[in-house]
């Protein structure tokens, strides 16, 4: 039916556990659900509560989470080491609102998953994924401070782009189909989802633009960004600066909304510059000796790869995952003879066979962080 994702998080608006039994909150009109998300039909989503009323029954789970009572307790006093070094001040002079006290779910069940919940109101509170350490407890590094935001961030930007939908949607369609295959790797399906969380990932790297911290800068952030597919988030960092420059006259991010409304418009009628500018982006490799193919491999020692700028000297060679192409024979450890020169010793490959190796991303990196991946074959 397509319910995945946040359609189950937001579904604690609408539910409440009474006399050990979950049921449909009175406040909730379930034949307007599918008004509220697609994804639901009221007989889906009567389904979806007769199933999770019948787990909760039968796995004992109230039982269960008060056994645990003392485990969920760590979880939170870990959480609440990371949430402190957020500036929540922050969301009043950038949104000109407060943030308030939304509610936090520490979700040790939800993995790498994190969702907002926004209703009519705004933001209501977030669900945040956690790991565990090596002894199974929860675990919060503090570089998830960018996750959380970008959750809490929801509960404003979201109503930029919707209610701005109308201007946004014809420039949001030209873009989508060149990203469409990125986005749905991270579980963005649609052109005003994607719009969404663009502006989501822009408004959380410029808080780091005025929080700086040591692990993360805007664009740093923006770069990352542009890996998972937002291949305009430099750009968009740059056009942030004139919002800086004329705070006098934006006070806040809504007031700068109609210039937002136009860099997506400019964006996308000069897509095609920006997917040449982002391909220019990535490091390639401009000489290898022996040459793919080469019978002189058999006669060397080593393969030299040059790459077209200096890289931070990392390195990670995988095999090819094919039955045909044999593993590289290495006589010692790969290095770098130079910034731009990457060396692979080799011995013993037989005439008449095919070898081969991947460099993978994102092991090589140019000191612009842009992923690598080729193959190789002799």
């Amino acid at each position: 039916y397509g319910v995945s994702y946040n359609a189950i998080s937001s579904t604690s608006y609408y539910l409440v556990i009474k006399n050990g039994k979950i049921g449909i909150s009175p406040n909730l009109n379930v034949s307007e659900i599918e008004k509220i998300d697609k994804r639901w039909t009221k007989d889906t989503f009567k389904k979806y509560v007769s199933l999770l009323n019948d787990f909760y029954k039968k796995s004992k789970f109230n039982r269960f989470f008060l056994q645990h009572k003392d485990y969920y307790n760590q979880a939170e006093e870990r959480f609440n080491v990371v949430l402190k070094d957020i500036n929540t001040n922050w969301f009043k002079s950038f949104f000109g609102k407060e943030l308030g006290e939304p509610l936090i779910v520490t979700s040790l069940c939800n993995g790498p998953s994190n969702y907002a919940l926004v209703d009519e109101n705004g933001l209501a509170g977030i669900v945040v994924g956690v790991g565990s350490d090596p002894q199974g407890f929860p675990y919060y590094h503090k570089r998830m401070i960018s996750i959380i935001l970008h959750e809490l961030i929801h509960g404003f930007s979201n109503s930029i782009v919707d209610d701005n939908w109308n201007e946004i949607e014809s420039s949001a369609n030209i873009i989508f189909p060149h990203v469409k295959e990125a986005m749905a790797k991270i579980a963005y399906g649609d052109a005003q989802t994607v719009m969404g969380e663009w502006l989501t990932n822009l408004c959380a790297a410029i808080y780091f633009h005025e929080n700086p911290v040591d692990w993360a800068t805007a664009e740093s952030l923006a770069t990352m960004d542009e890996r998972r597919g937002f291949i305009w988030m430099n750009r968009s960092v740059i056009f942030m600066s004139h919002f800086f420059k004329n705070r006098n006259q934006f006070k806040t991010i809504y007031d700068y909304t109609p210039a937002i409304i136009d860099f997506i418009k400019y964006t996308a009628n000069n897509f095609d510059q920006v997917l040449n500018e982002y391909n220019n982006k990535t490091p390639y490799i401009v000489d290898v000796f022996p040459a793919p193919g080469s019978t002189i491999a058999f006669n060397v020692d080593t393969i030299e790869m040059r790459f077209s700028e200096p890289m931070i000297r990392a390195n990670g060679t995988k095999n090819i995952d094919d039955e045909n192409i044999m593993v590289l024979p290495m006589t010692g450890q790969m290095f770098w003879k130079d910034d731009y020169t990457f060396v692979i010793p080799i011995g013993g490959l037989e005439k008449g066979k095919t070898y081969g190796i991947e460099l993978g991303s994102p092991y090589f990196k140019s000191i612009k962080q842009y992923p690598l991946k080729e193959n190789y074959k002799y």
